[in-house]
């Protein structure tokens, strides 16, 4: 029989141990959070809203529902109450009440408020305590009261509103770095933005380079502690090793597309993807020059309608092998392909895997994926 003695005493010294959250986008200064008025959908707004529409809940605005932390449901134009927005809901949360995602929602609910469930009896109530929890220090009390972590490593650049990061607790936070607007800066407006960023001009490829490189003293100054790849979500992430010419010539071809204020011409993928293997190849030159490690997303993505195939982490061994002082951090695990990762992990010195997100995607997914370790 189990021995329930010897499992307390394992989950009690099991969870007081310091640990590092590796990855949130909490882009919200705890001062902005505390301005939005909480209800029950705030448990909903992210993981739990992919499978809310994947079992056919339409949600019109996501972007707005899920800025406002779930608060503003709009159907038809209207806001919903909140008793209209529980009716609206909860047929779809009927029908996803079991997946990976809404245990994490009721573990949630339970640990915080102390309430078994989301129902009918419960979503005023669920929504009144929450509300109430909410008071200057909540993210103090909830991350390392409540969740015991000695820091969160925290992805926010390409979410966060302008002078927000600037706003973020850095005794609670530390920060990574995106580049996105390097490696697609040929898009309309991207070169410009650069140029007002680092006040100068940016023409060819060694004048790039060189705003990168201030870029990474500036990421410095900043704190930064890693380089995040988040781009399986835009495109396969297999980045040919280009030459400076091939991306000289993109370069050179930015500037005779025709800038207009509503329809600017843009290079298609395909011809701008030698430009951006190449800026993604110089990123990873600096991350190795700074001793930065890169954190890369692999496997399943957030929201809805994806291309996962993209996001498969076999196809980052040309970088493994060119790069082998930089170390590779592989999110999730490249679920659902954990035993590739597994396989690439013990291949390469430099490569490590996260769990991070797999027990919330489907929890006998993570037991089965340490089974390959």
């Amino acid at each position: 029989m189990p021995n329930k003695e010897l499992y307390s005493r394992l989950k009690t010294e099991i969870n007081s141990i310091p640990v590092i959250d590796t990855h949130e986008h909490l882009y919200l200064p705890e001062e902005d959070y505390l301005k939005i008025e909480a209800d029950f959908a705030q448990f909903l707004i992210h993981y739990s809203l992919d499978d809310l529409q994947s079992a056919g809940m339409v949600v019109p605005d996501s972007r707005e529902f899920i800025d406002t932390l779930g608060n503003v449901l709009r159907i038809d134009g209207k806001s919903l109450t909140l008793d209209d927005k529980w009716a609206y809901i909860k047929p779809h949360w009927e029908n996803i009440r079991f997946t990976g995602y809404s245990r994490a929602v009721l573990l949630s609910i339970k640990k915080l408020l102390n309430i078994g469930d989301l129902t009918n009896v419960t979503y005023r109530e669920v929504s009144e305590k929450l509300q109430a929890l909410i008071k200057p220090g909540i993210y103090r009390k909830i991350l390392k009261d409540i969740c015991g972590f000695k820091y969160v490593l925290d992805d926010i650049d390409v979410m966060a509103a302008p002078g927000a990061f600037e706003r973020m607790d850095r005794s609670l936070f530390h920060f990574v770095s995106r580049f996105r607007h390097f490696s697609y800066a040929y898009t309309p407006g991207g070169i410009e933005y650069l140029e007002n960023t680092f006040n100068r001009t940016i023409r060819n490829i060694d004048q790039l380079s060189d705003a990168l490189d201030s870029q990474f003293d500036r990421w410095k100054q900043e704190g930064r502690v890693a380089i995040k790849f988040g781009d399986a979500y835009l495109r396969d992430i297999y980045y040919e090793d280009n030459t400076r010419d091939e991306a000289e010539r993109v370069m050179r071809r930015i500037f005779t597309l025709r800038k207009h204020h509503k329809y600017p011409e843009s290079l298609s993928f395909e011809e701008a993807r030698p430009f951006e293997n190449y800026i993604v190849h110089r990123i990873l030159d600096r991350a190795d020059e700074h001793r930065l490690p890169v954190i890369v997303h692999t496997g399943i993505q957030a929201f809805i309608r994806n291309e996962v195939g993209n996001s498969r982490a076999a196809l980052l061994t040309n970088l493994f092998i060119k790069y082998p002082k930089v170390k590779f951090h592989l999110l999730h695990s490249n679920y659902p392909w954990m035993g590739e990762a597994a396989c690439l992990a013990k291949q390469f010195p430099n490569v490590s895997l996260d769990l991070t997100w797999v027990n919330v995607i489907v929890p006998e997914g993570a037991r089965e994926g340490l089974s390959h370790i």
